[in-house]
C-alpha cells in the first residue's frame, strides 16, 4: 500500500513540477532525509529495548526491523522528497491531506466491517457521498444525482437477501437498467440506433424472465428458444458498445445497456433495481468530474485518493448490494433456470460469477471514461487503487482469529485473502472494460488541453 500509494505521489508531483525547480528540492531532500533516518533510529533502540526488557524472542527484533527499513525507504524515497518540499506543486495542504487519510480509512474500516454485517454499507455510501460534496461535486446536478445514486444503491443493503422469485421486481428493475442509461443522453438517444437497440434488447430480456418464469411456475419447463435467447443477448450485447458513437456519455450509455440483458436475466428479487440505481451513479460519474473540473478544482493527490475509494466502495455496493453475503450461500441459485434445464455445476457457476462480473464491470467502464474526463491518467489512478485495497486487506488482517469455531476462524481468513485478491480484481476488471471504453477515451484525451494531459 505504501509503496503504491507513494507511486501515485511521484505520478502527481512530477507533472507539476517545473525543472527549475530541481535545485530547491534536493537541497531541502538532504536535510529531510537525516529527519527521517533519526526518527528511524530512535523509534527502533526504543521497541528493541522494549522488547529487550520482556525477554522476547530474537526473532521478535527481526519483525520489527524490517518493518522500520521498509518506512524508512518509503519516506526517503524521492517522490516523497518533491512532495514533502515543492512548494510550487498543486499537491493539497497537510489538513486537506490528513483529512482524506482520515476519510478513507473510515471507509475502508466500514468496508471491512461490511463484510460481517451489509448495513455497514449504508455508512460507506454516506461517506463517499459527503467526501463528493465537499470536493466540488455539490456544484453541478450531475455531481448531485452521483451522490443520490451512491447512497440509495447502498440503502439496499438495508434489505433481507433475496429468497425466491418476485416477477414484479424483476419488471420494474429491467425498465429502470434500460431507462436509465438512455435518459443519461436523452438529447443524442434518437441519433443512434445502436443505443435504441440495446435498449429494446434489454427491454426482451426483461420479458423472456417473465415468461420463463410462468412457464416454470406451471411446470412446463424452460421453453428452448427462450433459452438459445438468453444465452445469445447476454453475450452477444457486448458487441454493441464497439459499434457505438465514441462519444464519452453514449459509449457509456452502450456499455451499461451491454451488460443489462444478462443482468435482468439472472434477476430474482430486487437485484435489477438496485443495479439500476448504481447505474445513476455511474452515468453521472464523468460527467461530475468534468463539471468539477471546470470549477477550478486540480486533481491532486487528494482527489486521487477521493477517485480511488470511491472507485472501491461502488465496486463493494455493487456486490453486496444486491443481496449477496461474503458467502457462496448467498447467491440465488434460481436465476439459471431461465439458462440450464438439469443441475449443471460448471454452467451455473458461471452465470452466477457473471452475475457478480457485470456490475464490475459497468463500475470499470464508469471509472476509465470518468479518469479521462478528469485528465488524469488511469495508470496512476490503478497504483492508489491498490493502495486503498491494501489497506482493507490490513483491515481484514486483524481481524483474523485462532480461536473460536472453526467457521469463524476459517471465515476469517476467508476475508483477509479476499481483501488480498481485490487488489487484482480491481485492476483485472479495469483491463476487462479498456476494449469497450478506449475509443472514448482517446477522445477525451484529444479534446483535453495539452497542460493537463497525463
Amino acid at each position: 500500500s505504501a509503496f503504491n500509494l507513494v507511486s501515485s505521489i511521484d505520478q502527481d508531483v512530477s507533472s507539476t513540477t517545473n525543472p527549475s525547480q530541481s535545485t530547491l528540492v534536493s537541497a531541502g531532500s538532504r536535510r529531510f532525509v537525516r529527519t527521517v533516518n533519526l526518527i528511524t533510529v530512535g523509534v527502533t533502540t526504543v521497541v528493541f529495548a522494549l522488547l529487550a526488557a520482556s525477554r522476547s524472542p530474537t526473532t521478535y527484533f527481526f519483525y520489527c526491523l524490517f518493518p522500520a527499513m521498509f518506512w524508512r525507504a518509503v519516506f526517503c524515497s524521492h517522490s516523497l522528497h518533491n512532495f514533502h518540499k515543492s512548494s510550487a506543486s498543486k499537491t493539497a495542504s497537510t489538513p486537506k491531506l490528513a483529512g482524506s487519510f482520515l476519510m478513507s480509512g473510515c471507509i475502508a474500516g466500514l468496508v471491512v466491517a461490511g463484510f460481517h454485517t451489509r448495513e455497514m454499507f449504508v455508512g460507506v455510501g454516506i461517506l463517499v457521498a459527503i467526501w463528493a460534496l465537499a470536493d466540488g461535486y455539490h456544484s453541478t446536478l450531475a455531481g448531485r444525482m452521483w451522490c443520490v445514486g451512491v447512497v440509495g444503491c447502498n440503502a439496499m443493503t438495508f434489505l433481507p437477501m433475496p429468497s425466491g422469485v418476485n416477477v414484479t421486481s424483476i419488471i420494474i428493475g429491467g425498465i429502470s437498467l434500460a431507462a436509465v442509461p438512455l435518459w443519461s443522453v436523452k438529447e443524442r438517444v434518437w441519433k443512434s440506433k445502436i443505443l435504441i437497440g440495446q435498449g429494446f434488447v434489454v427491454l426482451l430480456a426483461c420479458a423472456s424472465a417473465v415468461c420463463v418464469q410462468h412457464s416454470l411456475a406451471l411446470g412446463h419447463g424452460l421453453p428452448p428458444a427462450l433459452q438459445v435467447f438468453d444465452w445469445l443477448v447476454t453475450f452477444a450485447s457486448f458487441l454493441g458498445p464497439l459499434m457505438a458513437s465514441s462519444e464519452p456519455a453514449t459509449r457509456l450509455a452502450s456499455c451499461l445497456l451491454a451488460a443489462g440483458p444478462g443482468m435482468v436475466l439472472l434477476t430474482v428479487d430486487y437485484e435489477a433495481i438496485m443495479w439500476a440505481l448504481l447505474f445513476v451513479a455511474i452515468t453521472n460519474w464523468p460527467a461530475a468530474e468534468h463539471g468539477r473540473l471546470r470549477t477550478g478544482k486540480s486533481t491532486d493527490i487528494t482527489w486521487r485518493l477521493r477517485f480511488a475509494t470511491s472507485y472501491f466502495a461502488l465496486l463493494c455496493t455493487s456486490f453486496f448490494g444486491a443481496g449477496n453475503t461474503a458467502s457462496l450461500a448467498s447467491f440465488e441459485i434460481a436465476s439459471t433456470y431461465r439458462f440450464v434445464t438439469v443441475f449443471s455445476p460448471f454452467a451455473m457457476s458461471f452465470l452466477l460469477l457473471y452475475k457478480v462480473l457485470a456490475p464490475y464491470l459497468s463500475v470499470a467502464c464508469s471509472f476509465r471514461i470518468a479518469a479521462s474526463s478528469a485528465g488524469s491518467g488511469v495508470q496512476s489512478l490503478f497504483q492508489t487503487n491498490m493502495a486503498v485495497s491494501g489497506l482493507v486487506a490490513l483491515g481484514f488482517f486483524f481481524c483474523v482469529r485462532d480461536e473460536g469455531s472453526w467457521r469463524d476462524i476459517g471465515m476469517s481468513i476467508s476475508h483477509f485473502v479476499l481483501g488480498n485478491l481485490l487488489a487484482l480484481f480491481m485492476l483485472v476488471v479495469a483491463v476487462l472494460a479498456k476494449p469497450l471504453t478506449l475509443a472514448a477515451e482517446k477522445q477525451l484525451q484529444r479534446s483535453m488541453p495539452v497542460g493537463k494531459r497525463q
